[in-house]
Formats: C-alpha cells, structure tokens, sequence
C-alpha cells in the first residue's frame, strides 16, 4: 500500500469515526437552543405577570377589586404553565426520539463496518 492511500484510508476513516460526534453536537446543540428559548418565553411571561401584579395593586382602590383581578391572573398564569409544560413535554418526546434515531444510526454504521471488517479478515 503506498503512502498516499494509506494516508487517505486514515484521513476517511477519522471523517467516519468523527461524524457521529459532529452529528450528536449537532442534535445536543439545537436541543439546547429550543430549550433556552422555551425557558426565555417563561421568564418573560413571569415578567410580565408580576409587572400587572405590581399595577393593579397600585391603582386598586379596594381589596375586592384587587383580589378579583389576582383570582383572574392567577387563572391566567395556571393556563400558560400547562401550556408551557405541554411544550416541555413535547420538547423532551422530540428530543428522546431524535437521540434514539442517532443511537440507532450510529449502531447500525458501527455494525456493518465490523461486519466488513470480519469479512475482509475471513
């Protein structure tokens, strides 16, 4: 084997044997960013909440008022958090199956490369 084809076949074989971790980077990386945005989005919505707590009660001019206007709040808040953990949930199902369909890739690549490589010894 000369030289040149010998450093091909290593230069090919470290391209496959780092794809996998580029990919799983990849999938890590964009998982990651849904998530902070997901997590920016409640953030911001506790913001605000507290921000229409802090006006109504200042221009509240009685406790009843003040209380109905935090029961219907509060009412709001409940929502937007079941629909916040809905996307979690959904997020986490996306998430499970795009690493589970990278596992099963990767394992699948690994396998028939050692199965090449048993043939090509036998």
């Amino acid at each position: 084997m000369k030289t040149t084809e010998l450093m091909n076949a290593w230069i090919e074989n470290s391209k496959a044997a780092f794809e996998p971790a580029r990919e799983l980077g990849e999938l890590t990386k964009s998982t990651l960013t849904k998530m902070g945005e997901q997590q920016m989005a409640v953030a911001r919505e506790y913001m605000e909440f507290s921000v229409r707590g802090m006006q109504a009660m200042s221009v509240a001019r009685d406790p009843r008022t003040l209380a109905s206007q935090q029961v219907e709040m509060m009412k709001e808040l409940g929502e937007k958090m079941m629909a916040n953990a809905e996307a979690y949930t959904k997020l986490a199902t996306e998430t499970q199956a795009a690493f589970a369909g990278w596992a099963e890739k990767t394992t699948e690549a690994a396998v028939a490369k050692a199965e090449q490589a048993v043939e090509k010894a036998a």
